[in-house]
């Protein structure tokens, strides 16, 4: 599927200059390839015993409004700022179109006459594969690769057909067979600038309140080897690894009553853990917070990465007792 959502758009892009004829030709491995993928996926969680499991999962991240989806899609482009000067760049291009491109710059040959098709191609991808996503399910920073390759390779495809194919003979033409290039290497450094650089910058500045060791002490001390757990993303190492069964929110909706019974920890930030006790019911403690302070964090600053908030809430058995703020307390039976 990711193939497939990777190499579609492109491949779509290539139909608009390549005819209809080449464009199946080259869509079709990719089609059969995806059918493929979902019979064995289909066959290996039958195997195991897991599709209704991975069946609950998929709706959950499928789920939501349609709307909500459309207004994450700006927020899915911006996800990977590395993307923006790359997109920029090919945009100008597709805009200014090189001298030598042709009447329409649709020829897909070699030199100048592919820099449109190229620059069609990564548009498509770049602009095509995070709404996909955000459709399907969700966008985050750590799919970014998946428009970030299809868009450098385009650009990169642009770049050398400048640099190998015939320029024009106007003044007009040569000023843009000047101007592009340097424009498209402004481009490469601007990306690589606004990428790894400033997410080492983001780790430096904010070491000690992003230590994840903070969270799987935490995690440890609330939740023990016979716990049934409810966990946000940010705790999942240690739920997974400490707790006999742990839980995340694309399940929720698929659970019976058994079920959500059986759960006796909830670690989440506070707002998620309010939803997830109002879902399971029931009466909670809350047991723990753990929210580390960054100081003299600037929360504007572009880059800047959600720190680790989390609290912790078990759930109170009637005629028992509960640990409240490191106090036991008795709760009185029905």
């Amino acid at each position: 599927l990711l193939r497939f959502c990777e190499s579609a758009p492109p491949t779509l892009g290539e139909g608009m200059v390549l005819g209809r004829e080449a464009w199946l030709r080259r869509l079709l491995p990719d089609v059969l390839s995806l059918a493929a993928g979902c019979v064995l996926l289909a066959l290996l969680h039958g195997v195991l015993g897991t599709w209704p499991w991975f069946v609950g999962f998929t709706r959950g991240q499928a789920s939501g409004p349609l709307g909500r989806k459309v207004a994450a899609c700006p927020r899915a482009w911006l996800a990977d700022p590395s993307l923006v000067p790359l997109l920029a760049f090919l945009a100008l291009v597709v805009w200014v179109r090189p001298a030598g491109s042709g009447p329409a710059g649709t020829e897909p040959g070699a030199g100048r006459g592919g820099c449109i098709a190229a620059a069609r191609m990564g548009l498509a991808a770049g602009l095509g594969i995070p709404v996909a996503m955000v459709l399907l399910g969700k966008y985050a920073v750590y799919y970014g690769w998946m428009a970030f390759l299809p868009v450098l390779g385009c650009a990169v495809r642009v770049l050398d057909g400048f640099r190998n194919g015939p320029g024009g003979t106007s003044a007009g033409g040569a000023h843009r067979d000047r101007f592009l290039p340097v424009m498209g290497y402004l481009a490469l450094a601007a990306a690589a600038a606004v990428g790894w650089p400033l997410r080492m910058g983001t780790m430096a500045l904010e070491w000690r309140s992003r230590d994840y060791a903070g969270v799987e002490a935490f995690v440890r001390a609330q939740v023990g080897p016979a716990d049934e757990v409810f966990a946000d993303w940010q705790a999942y190492y240690p739920a997974v690894t400490g707790a006999r069964e742990a839980y995340f929110e694309p399940v929720l909706g698929c659970l019976d009553a058994a079920a959500r019974e059986h759960i006796d920890v909830i670690i989440a930030p506070e707002q998620v853990a309010g939803k997830v006790r109002t879902l399971l019911g029931g009466s909670w403690s809350l047991t723990g917070v753990h929210a580390p302070q960054a100081a003299g964090v600037d929360e504007r600053r572009p880059g800047r990465a959600r720190t680790y908030a989390l609290t912790a809430w078990k759930r109170r058995a009637p005629g028992g007792t509960a640990t409240v703020n490191g106090e036991d307390v008795h709760v009185p039976g029905k």
